[in-house]
């Protein structure tokens, strides 16, 4: 007979609650903690942080439309498709990483996105959102940002992985955690579905969101997020492809540092500072220098 941690009888409900915080523990154990940066820079166009700074909120992008990398939200599958297949795992998970599915976004789950570096003056930000340099980049405290989470309810964060031998790495751990959970806990024929579709694969989702292509690496992302299971919270923006949803991220006061202007940003700093100051941010404006080097 299979072992199990869980007492004869329980209920479902506590049941579905210890598989959650098994995989929440498995996936601080994969993920260590990074070195936190002081400050996050979030680049975008001027029109844009123009409406950021007098709304005093951001939006949190629905991952499925996310702009700059077609794959956003989907590449790690094609990390986790060849593990799964050489693994114990039912054959409908192993269906799931195959054909036009985008593994539960949008349908079971929603994921929303806010992108930021950690450094003021990366060219590869700037030229790819910030406008080619007409644009800004927001300063945010991380201690702020942290302060305001509420402990991971309001939102969490991550910073992006590249490398793919460890996004292999962390693939792997996490399946393998998987399976021996869905042994240990002696999942039953009629429990197993809903253990593997709703707890395992969901594991799987978290871990993999955090998976870029290496061609992104010079980005250097991090990401504020948010995890929905409906949009009963989202507003709805039109454009061209429909009606695309975001979840509203109001910005307490602390949390705006100041503005970097990109180098052929044409706002003054004169109307920037007062920007930031109708909103109750500090006032602090400078421009982006690209790097220059001396001729020997």
């Amino acid at each position: 007979m299979a072992h199990s941690n869980l007492i004869m009888g329980e209920t479902q409900e506590a049941k579905r609650g210890h598989w959650k915080d098994s995989f929440n523990a498995v996936q601080n154990e994969i993920w260590i903690d990074p070195v936190l940066p002081a400050k996050l820079y979030h680049y975008s166009n001027l029109a844009a942080v123009k409406n950021i700074l007098s709304s005093r909120e951001m939006w949190l992008t629905n991952i499925r439309y996310a702009k700059g990398d077609a794959d956003d939200g989907t590449y790690w599958i094609n990390v986790f498709r060849p593990i799964i297949n050489r693994k114990s795992v039912p054959d409908p998970v192993k269906r799931l990483f195959y054909g036009e599915f985008a593994f539960g976004l949008g349908t079971l789950w929603h994921e929303f996105i806010a992108c930021f570096s950690p450094e003021p003056e990366l060219e590869e930000q700037r030229k790819n959102y910030a406008d080619d340099g007409r644009g800004c980049a927001i300063e945010l405290s991380f201690d702020s940002l942290h302060a305001n989470c509420d402990g991971g309810k309001a939102y969490a964060w991550m910073p992006m992985l590249y490398d793919p031998a460890k996004q292999v790495a962390k693939a792997e751990k996490t399946i393998d955690a998987a399976i021996m959970l869905a042994r240990s806990e002696g999942i039953t024929r009629q429990e197993r579905d809903t253990y593997w579709q709703e707890y395992a694969c969901y594991g799987f989702l978290h871990c993999g969101l955090r998976f870029k292509h290496p061609r992104f690496s010079a980005e250097k992302e991090w990401r504020v997020f948010r995890s929905a299971l409906d949009l009963s919270g989202a507003r709805f923006r039109q454009t061209a492809n429909g009606r695309i949803p975001y979840l509203p991220w109001p910005l307490p006061p602390e949390l705006v540092t100041g503005v970097i202007k990109g180098p052929a940003c044409t706002s003054s700093d004169e109307e920037l500072a007062e920007l930031l100051a109708s909103g109750g941010f500090a006032t602090h404006v400078r421009t982006h220098r690209p790097a220059t080097f001396a001729v020997v």
